[in-house]
């Protein structure tokens, strides 16, 4: 996982295989039908569209306002794992 140790990753991933399948239920209680009006599906004012990359990417955020930054809890640049 991008930013996150090699041993950290390894402990995440052996609770996260403990824990067993999770579910969720969702009832429906009421449907109903109604017009909606056209502003409804305007697009927001100050909206600018952003286009997420791949893997190793930056996470999504204001425009280049985290570019070239670690991910959130990762180790600064050149700190050492810990022993």
């Amino acid at each position: 996982m991008p930013g996150m140790a090699p041993d950290q990753f390894a402990k995440l991933k052996e609770m996260v295989g403990k824990q067993g399948p999770q579910t969720t239920k969702t009832v429906v209680t009421k449907i109903a039908t109604r017009d909606l009006p056209t502003d409804a599906f305007a697009v927001p004012a100050g909206y600018q569209r952003r286009t997420v990359g791949g893997p190793g990417a930056p996470p999504p955020g204001p425009a280049g306002a985290n570019a070239g930054a670690p991910a959130a809890g990762a180790p600064p640049p050149g700190a050492k794992s810990p022993e």
